[in-house]
């Protein structure tokens, strides 16, 4: 796991969000960082371990819903 800490315009470039989105996010505690005086830092293998625990997947189900129709079974 790599140990370096990244600075906001670093995130902001690694995951492609405004400073000011990733300044909301750690006010909400809703992304990991860590606070040294006044400065925020970010470990890079928490990020992207948060970003992948937050993708959404489209259910079956949801799949399911729609119907779905191939224009080459159509009777012509």
């Amino acid at each position: 796991m790599e140990n370096r800490y990244m600075t906001v315009n670093e995130v902001s470039e690694l995951l492609r969000i405004s400073k000011s989105k990733i300044y909301k996010m750690t006010m909400n505690s809703t992304i990991p960082y860590y606070k040294v005086g006044s400065k925020l830092l970010f470990k890079k293998q928490e990020l992207i371990d948060f970003v992948e625990s937050n993708i959404m997947h489209a259910s079956s189900d949801r799949l399911n819903q729609f119907d779905l129709i191939s224009p080459f079974s159509m009777a012509a």
